[in-house]
């Protein structure tokens, strides 16, 4: 059943699901499962990581773009400011 379900959340790129399946007691009835299960949480890893990266650069790219939209704002006059 654990293999099944680290399958679906693989594919499904389920984080949740990964996290859950990874933190639950892990028994296993043959050496195969086990080297099953060793491959699939190696690809778990191996898929947080890319997400990782791909969020690392996903929010550079928004600093970039919140930075650009920031330099070629208008400047708007203070309520305050008493200079006209």
């Amino acid at each position: 059943m654990w293999h099944a379900d680290m399958q679906v959340a693989l594919i499904e790129q389920d984080i949740s699901k990964i996290a859950e399946l990874i933190a639950a007691p892990l028994e296993f009835d043959t050496a195969q499962e086990m080297q099953s299960a060793q491959y699939l949480l190696a690809h778990a890893a191996e898929l947080l990581h890319t997400l990782q990266d791909e969020t690392g650069v996903a929010m550079r790219k928004l600093k970039k773009n919140r930075e650009f939209l920031q330099a070629t704002q208008e400047k708007i006059a203070s309520k305050l400011d008493t200079r006209f």
